[in-house]
């Protein structure tokens, strides 16, 4: 299995790169072929401290591999998702995740209870405001969506669209924002393609107005006169904010919309059930997501000061799940705003465990890190 160790088939040596870095190799190494007294006798000694090495490591991937069984035979355990979004990437932590089907939708109107065979009829919502919940996972994605494609590059517009009247039209207002997209990309056509996140919002007399956030990948800074962008849309005014210095644009954005229990919260009704608060274009990219190892993130994530970290309880069917979160910036890390959205998570992985290591031997050596 392992470097020096030969194949029962083709009886060719194994090279290093061809180890198996899960601990399904430890596990191997405990077959007849590959005990390690064989090894020592008729290997070199170079192997056997491969296989010196690749022990704690097999355990440890042990751990993460029953972490992900044991929901199947109902032992509750941490699972940890990691989410990184542009500038932002969240840890957060679950007591327990329920991956049982519970229900089963019969009609519009009627869901099945598999556990008691009840029938049951569905609450409809006339608006957002009905539906906290639903609209609080709304915002969370949007926070998403915009970190993982919005840092305040100079190629990036953040514009708030108005009309002149008192415009409460939901159809019009989505036909007078997707003309004003076409108009922008066929005047820029020749300078790059315009990507876009686009956020509707009513004001305090009901009348609708836009917030969009725009990008143009193919240059490094782009500037649009005021007076071209108010010709371009053509019902009222343009206001256009300056991002650059905002490292969490999509929260800052987001505030706009989520102060449920103030002022803004009362337009909630204001918003028909089943709209889409935001739009984006198909070049908009989704946040990376994946579970990970908690003692890994605990380790790499020990002297990086969180930027927001709470936690909340709510009940799933009976049980209750609680979720605790942190949320870190990479401007921390010393990372360039230039380079954030070329980061995906193993090129994250590796700088931490750099920056760990650094840090280790600074302590060390200097006796502070």
């Amino acid at each position: 299995v392992g470097g020096g160790a030969k194949t029962a088939a083709a009886g060719t040596p194994l090279r290093g790169k061809e180890w198996p870095a899960k601990c399904k190799a430890c596990w191997a190494f405990a077959s007849g072929s590959t005990l390690p007294g064989r090894f020592l006798l008729g290997q070199s000694v170079l192997v056997f401290f491969r296989w010196l090495y690749l022990c704690p490591v097999g355990i440890l991937y042990s751990l993460v591999y029953y972490q992900t069984l044991s929901h199947k035979i109902g032992v509750v355990y941490l699972q940890t998702v990691v989410t990184l979004a542009g500038s932002v990437f969240e840890v957060q932590t679950m007591s327990r995740v329920n991956r049982r089907q519970t229900i089963r939708k019969l009609n519009a109107n009627e869901i099945l209870v598999l556990s008691t065979g009840e029938i049951k009829t569905v609450n409809r919502s006339n608006s957002r405001k009905d539906n906290l919940h639903s609209l609080r996972i709304t915002l969370k994605r949007l926070r998403y969506l915009i970190n993982a494609n919005f840092v305040g590059n100079g190629n990036e517009l953040f514009l708030t669209l108005t009309y002149a009247e008192n415009m409460t039209d939901v159809k019009r207002l989505y036909d007078d924002g997707r003309k004003f997209i076409k108009r922008l990309r066929y005047k820029y056509r020749n300078v790059s393609r315009a990507e876009y996140i686009a956020v509707v919002e009513p004001q305090e007399r009901g009348a609708w107005h836009y917030h969009i956030l725009i990008k143009f990948p193919d240059v490094d800074y782009m500037y649009i006169p005021h007076a071209e962008l108010e010709k371009l849309w053509g019902h009222g005014f343009v206001f256009v904010r300056n991002v650059s210095a905002v490292d969490n644009i999509g929260a800052y954005l987001s505030a706009y919309l989520s102060n449920i229990d103030g002022i803004k919260g009362g337009r909630l009704h204001l918003y028909p059930a089943g709209m889409n608060i935001y739009r984006c274009s198909r070049g908009i990219v989704k946040p990376k997501r994946w579970t990970e190892n908690r003692l890994f993130l605990d380790t790499v994530l020990a002297d990086v000061p969180a930027r927001y970290q709470g936690e909340y309880e709510f009940d799933n069917d009976g049980y209750k799940v609680q979720i605790t979160y942190k949320q870190y910036n990479l401007f921390d890390l010393g990372i360039d705003r230039s380079k954030i959205l070329e980061y995906t998570w193993h090129r994250l992985r590796t700088h931490l465990v750099r920056r760990l290591r650094i840090s280790v031997a600074r302590r060390e050596i200097y006796g502070f890190a």
